[in-house]
């Protein structure tokens, strides 16, 4: 068989026993196929907003991972995973978004994304569909199980449908998740193993030796944290008369005084050895069937629509085990301890030769190499591939869901390859902050403070650039087409133009076309705008001759929106997002110089607060922590200048040009600037991707509805994210006040 470089896409990095094993056993057995290149996707996912609901009963749950004991006995857990995860597994590079994903595409020959609950529609996350790689007939799926019984959010329902169409090879780890999605293709579907079924128990036992001579006791492993679960294995071990032996499934666990601090190895040593193992876990169920160790499954969920206990259920009817699940019968569990494992394991043998042939086939296939004409898949609609088409024949426009994103005509391109050398999505050279200076800074010019949303640093910048004749890009707001959109800024007059925030995406097009023939220009624009600027502007051999400025972005929510709430005024005249009569830490929106809603009552704003309705790049984005501008700048949030009544804005300083430029506005007596640490940055600003809500694309779906009112829609979707805002506020402020800050 060909030699091939194989890329697995799994939930690997979370210290869970069975996610970190069932992850090394496809790894194994993809390598004992005679793949020389096995490496697991250096990825991480956050669950989507949505899934779980913040609650007070969590803050005991914190409080305690922080008293002393516990923190030390979680942190040496997580050293035991981590040194097994370095020691037995090889990784792609460090993937934080979809775009590092998507420059794995040249790089691996197979992808196989499986296995665990990654297909689970209450997790949904379209890179576990492998939806960053570009060749279809390069997807494999392995065993990846849906979790629950039924999928009922049409709306992700569409999504997986369309997602799972494109695999080359299908496969899935249940019957039932077969059931859910057989609708969604023509193509075949198995049901295989799970990952840690594929190595028998000899395998294993080859791998780690296993083999002790201690067998005398009892393994507890349950991950639901029920207390009467925990009472049972203690009651069965007194009837037994065995040692109780608990690995920890959670954190209540380590305050257990039968608690076993364990690596991935020693949990397989203890279920390996162990007299009887209780547990609710799928894989401590199905790790003592390859083991042929006597178990007792209990159910962690109620039978309900969200119950995960169809999994276990499938497993013990598929092996004729089902006998073995717990109904309040210790009696039973008793007077039945052994097991007669000849036909389970008949069972198994069989499905998993059937299993290592589906991965064999699936993995000799021929890949199809299409011609791909996709620049990125994760468009942030910057607009500087369509500025540097040769043939014009990328177009930049509002897509359904109201974000400028890129369209290409097939027909009149060349292949010349200009966008992708461009595109900002694709940029791996990006500096860290952690390094840079920091400043707060204000303009002394009263009238520039006024008008400006913080400190007026990016108006006394432009002011500047056009003294020293110098044009400035910059973003202003479109009354004509009710969009905020770059232009070029030559003239004095001009400038109040650029003014303010606009909480929108800008349409850059025109004014990057022309930035392409400028010799010199100040540039300020979010920082992907930003990043894509700064790569043509380097391949073009002119970077030194402009200085870049982007402004600290949390996302830019639809045009849908947008549209939706501006629809109830005939005619906008003027328009200010952020207007500072009450104070520059409060975001109030004034339209026509008169109509003036605060913030917390104002629909556009809930919206933009919770999050629900960005651009999928913003969920994705690459510059939380890293900038390729000479400058950053935005509202020095935080309560270091909390008594500050005017504005303060937070600057960052990358290059040494930026430098310059801000030690002139010092030296000038135009602006007011102080160093602070660098810190300030990561403890006020957004560092980290808010994950995908999980209601997303159905918002976004109502948003188009012209029949439905902004308000139903924002009651129906915001109301409940934004009393979780406050609630998690309320549980960080006790948390933190209890630690001492």
């Amino acid at each position: 068989m060909e030699t091939k470089k194989i890329a697995i896409i799994t939930w690997h990095a979370y210290n869970n026993y069975g996610g970190v094993l069932q992850a090394y056993a496809l790894r194994q057995t993809v390598k004992k196929l005679g793949v020389d290149k096995v490496d697991t996707v250096n990825y991480k996912s956050n669950p989507p907003k949505g899934f779980k609901k913040i609650k007070f009963k969590d803050l005991a749950t914190k409080i305690l991972v922080h008293n002393s004991k516990v923190k030390d006995s979680v942190q040496q857990n997580s050293k035991k995973f981590d040194d097994f995860r370095k020691k037995n597994f090889t990784y792609t590079k460090s993937c934080e978004n979809a775009t590092d994903l998507f420059l794995l595409n040249d790089q691996y020959d197979k992808f196989i994304c499986g296995s665990d609950q990654i297909w689970a529609p209450t997790v949904f996350n379209e890179n576990y569909f492998l939806s960053f790689v570009s060749d279809d007939s390069k997807k494999i799926s392995y065993a990846p199980s849906m979790g629950l019984p039924a999928i009922d959010n049409k709306y992700i329902r569409e999504e997986i449908k369309k997602l799972v169409s494109k695999f080359d090879s299908i496969s899935i780890r249940e019957e039932q998740g077969k059931n859910l999605i057989k609708d969604f293709t023509d193509k075949e579907i198995e049901v295989v193993l799970d990952p840690t079924l594929l190595l028998n128990k000899e395998e294993w036992n080859e791998e780690f030796n296993l083999k002790e001579e201690n067998t005398d006791y009892i393994v507890f492993y349950c991950l639901g944290g029920k207390k009467k679960h925990y009472k049972i294995a203690k009651k069965i071990a007194k009837m037994l008369n065995k040692k109780l032996i608990i690995i920890p499934g959670n954190v209540l666990d380590y305050k257990k005084e039968e608690v076993q601090n364990a690596s991935p190895e020693e949990f397989l040593k203890l279920i390996y050895n162990a007299s009887l193992v209780i547990t609710d876990s799928f894989h401590g169920t199905i790790f003592s069937i390859n083991f042929n160790v006597p178990f007792i499954t209990l159910k962690r969920f109620k039978d309900n629509k969200l119950s995960q206990n169809s999994r276990i259920y499938n497993i013990l009817k598929k092996v004729k085990l089902e006998n073995r699940l717990y109904n309040d019968n210790i009696k039973y569990f008793i007077e039945n301890i052994n097991i007669d494992f000849k036909e389970c394991n008949k069972i198994i043998e069989e499905e998993r030769k059937k299993s290592i042939s589906f991965l064999k086939n699936a993995i000799r296939k021929d890949n199809k190499s299409l011609e791909n004409k996709t620049i990125t898949n994760i468009c942030s609609g910057c607009g500087m591939c369509a500025a540097v088409c040769p043939t014009n024949c990328i177009t930049i426009k509002l897509n359904e869901n109201g974000f400028y994103s890129y369209t290409i005509d097939k027909e009149k391109c060349i292949g010349c390859n200009k966008c992708k050398k461009v595109c900002g999505q694709l940029n791996a050279q990006i500096n860290e902050i952690k390094d840079m200076k920091l400043y707060s800074a204000y303009s002394l010019n009263e009238d520039v403070l006024k008008s400006s949303s913080s400190g007026g640093l990016a108006y006394e910048i432009s002011y500047f650039g056009i003294q020293n004749n110098i044009p400035i890009i910059g973003c202003t707001y479109n009354l004509e087409k009710n969009r905020a959109e770059h232009t070029v800024v030559t003239k004095m007059e001009d400038l109040l133009k650029l003014s303010g925030s606009k909480y929108l995406q800008s349409y850059t097009v025109d004014a990057f076309k022309k930035l392409t023939k400028l010799e010199q220009a100040i540039v300020i624009g979010t920082p992907c705008q930003i990043s894509s600027i700064d790569r043509h502007l380097k391949n073009i051999g002119r970077r030194d001759n402009f200085i870049l400025v982007d402004l600290i972005c949390n996302g830019v929510p639809s045009y849908n929106l947008w549209e939706k709430y501006i629809s109830k005024f005939n005619k906008i005249e003027d328009v200010k997002f952020r207007d500072k009569r009450f104070g520059w830490r409060k975001k109030i929106l004034l339209i026509n110089s008169k109509y003036r809603t605060k913030e917390k009552k104002n629909l556009f704003y809930n919206f933009f607060n919770t999050k629900m309705v960005f651009n999928k790049s913003c969920y994705e984005c690459k510059y939380r922590i890293k900038t390729n501008a000479d400058i950053r700048i935005g509202d020095y949030w935080g309560p270091k200048f909390i008594k500050e009544k005017k504005g303060i804005s937070m600057v960052i300083v990358n290059t040494q040009n930026g430098q310059k430029l801000i030690n002139k506005l010092i030296h000038n007596n135009i602006i007011k600037a102080d160093e602070q640490p660098i810190e300030d940055y990561f403890k006020s600003q957004q560092t980290i991707n808010d994950s995908m809500p999980l209601l997303y694309n159905q918002t976004l779906a109502e948003l188009k509805d012209e029949k439905t009112s902004l308000k139903e829609i924002s009651k129906k979707y915001c109301k409940d994210e934004l009393r979780q805002n406050e609630i998690k506020r309320t549980i960080y402020g006790i948390y933190n006040t209890i630690r001492g800050r």
